[in-house]
């Protein structure tokens, strides 16, 4: 069957002679433009996280084609993500999709499966609809927000997106993200053993110098006690002697009844101090002995005492 276009329709009759569907224009763009984002700016329809992170992620704005059917998006618009299931990890996709049962294109996060190791949705490529994927959003367990290092981009991935340069074919990228890919898993993988053995280094080195003090206070307690016995052990032979000879010296003074030969003699000193008393009164001097600076007594040869004798003054 031979088919061409597109002419000017002219009335015949009530009818006119060229008829032409929308899906015949598709199919005459598909045959030039290819599918996937068009590429003028490299953030045509990229997907970002949000300034303040959130459940919540912005398309900018930029124009797509799928099939021939072509898409426009004029402002950055928000999709809203479902909360994180609370144990299992979640991969959502974020798609351009046509739907040709409603005539119409659109953005919008197909979610994916919670698992341990979960994967993103599939694109979806059938008589009814066609996905071009934009981006994965990986959600963590429990988690509440997105940022932007849980947004793959997937544009430059030719099997699920892809670039459109103009009119032409469609720029294969998927050799070039394949191997931007396993570049960034690399250094991804590289980076992690590195920050793990990094991480592990600086735990052994606390857990070796927390060792160390607890060692180093026990040699000190070690020598602190060890010291202090022996200081101990030094000095109580000294204290005990000590003791013993102050007690061979006052035991004869206590006697058996340490407490009454105690009061006798403060009797006894009392009775003396009584007596000198009188004997001030009654003779009206006052006696005093002579002392040197050194605070010895002057005596005389019969070793007397002198005395310094004076009036006791009576005002």
């Amino acid at each position: 069957m031979e088919r061409c276009g597109f002419f000017d329709a002219n009335l015949v009759g009530e009818e006119y002679d060229r008829v032409y569907l929308a899906a015949q224009f598709a199919a005459y763009f598909a045959s030039f433009i290819g599918n996937g984002v068009y590429a003028e700016h490299s953030n045509q329809l990229q997907v970002v996280a949000m300034p303040t992170p959130q459940m919540q992620v912005g398309v900018e704005k930029g124009q797509g084609w799928i099939n021939g059917y072509w898409y426009e998006n004029t402002d950055t618009m928000y999709l809203p993500i479902e909360v994180a299931d609370g144990v299992l990890n979640r991969i959502d996709s974020i798609v351009l999709r046509l739907g040709f049962a409603e005539r119409n294109m659109w953005l919008m996060v197909k979610k994916g499966t919670p698992a341990v190791n979960p994967t993103a949705p599939e694109v979806t490529r059938t008589a009814d609809y066609y996905d071009l994927q934009l981006a994965t959003v990986s959600i963590p367990a429990s988690s509440i927000r997105i940022t932007q290092a849980q947004i793959q981009d997937t544009r430059m991935n030719q099997d699920v997106c892809g670039w459109v340069t103009g009119v032409v074919k469609q720029l294969d990228t998927t050799t070039l993200f394949n191997q931007f890919e396993t570049y960034f898993q690399e250094f991804k993988e590289n980076n992690q053993a590195d920050y793990e053995e990094w991480t592990e280094a600086q735990k052994q080195a606390w857990l070796s110098w927390v060792s160390g003090q607890e060692t180093d206070f026990t040699d000190w307690t070690d020598e602190q006690k060890e010291e202090y016995e022996t200081w101990y052990a030094t000095h109580i032979n000294q204290w005990q002697s000590d003791f013993d000879i102050w007690f061979e010296n006052i035991k004869d003074q206590l006697g058996e009844d340490a407490a009454g030969n105690l009061q006798n003699q403060i009797d006894e000193h009392e009775a003396r101090l009584n007596n000198l008393e009188m004997m001030l009164l009654a003779t009206g001097m006052f006696f005093a002995a002579n002392e040197i600076s050194s605070g010895e007594c002057l005596t005389t040869n019969d070793d007397y005492v002198l005395l310094f004798q004076w009036p006791i003054c009576q005002c």
